[in-house]
């Protein structure tokens, strides 16, 4: 496996004495890289460039016009491979998504929130089968919460996927093929066909609680 070097003072480089190590992922002891191990005198060799840079070089001289526009290009560079670093990052701690907290709090909450959902449908469907009038504030309630639930999971897969999640459906190297993009988009369809969320609030509160109607 070849050895990655230091980048320093504008050229790629090898330690002072020479030292290398390897990157281990975690998850499975698998070697990802064996790179360049910077000693004590390689930061005092780069602490050295880094002031006669800032002393004499350039950057000092620029406008604040000229310093932003190379950070932005910077910027530009970081999110055109953002799914790389993330990939390699990702490899480098050794944990998956599914083992992130935050991702794993978020999909605990989606699973709770369907279970109540399906919760609301059963009540619907138990109050369809006992005749009689139509029961609307059930029907009205789990349209609402399940259309609602809907864009939360949809902006839930968008969030964890990632930036390439915004690409369409069927577009190569697109995460799980483009889904989260165009279930995002449906989904807010959805809140409005056959009645949108408002309407629905507005049937609860005044069929149900006995409210004035907000519109």
């Amino acid at each position: 496996m070849k050895v990655l070097p230091m980048f320093l003072n504008g050229a790629w480089t090898e330690s002072a004495d020479g030292a290398t190590r390897e990157i281990l992922n975690p998850a499975n002891n698998e070697t990802i890289a064996i790179v360049t191990d910077g000693s004590e005198r390689d930061a005092e060799i780069a602490i050295g460039h880094a002031r006669r840079s800032f002393d004499e070089g350039p950057w000092p001289q620029m406008r604040a016009q000229e310093r932003a526009m190379y950070l932005f290009r910077l910027a530009d560079l970081i999110d055109r491979n953002a799914e790389e670093f993330a990939t390699l990052e990702t490899r480098n701690n050794g944990k998956p998504l599914r083992e992130d907290p935050l991702v794993r709090q978020t999909i605990a909450r989606l699973v709770t929130q369907a279970e109540v959902a399906r919760c609301l449908g059963l009540r619907f469907v138990a109050e369809s089968m006992k005749g009689g009038a139509a029961p609307t504030c059930e029907a009205s309630e789990y349209k609402l919460y399940a259309t609602e639930l809907s864009k939360r999971v949809a902006d839930a897969s968008m969030d964890v996927a990632g930036p390439g999640s915004q690409l369409r459906l069927r577009t190569e190297d697109a995460p799980m093929d483009g889904r989260a993009e165009s279930t995002y988009r449906y989904t807010v369809i959805d809140t409005i066909g056959g009645g949108s969320s408002e309407v629905q609030k507005n049937i609860i509160a005044r069929r149900k609680l006995g409210l004035p109607k907000n519109f």
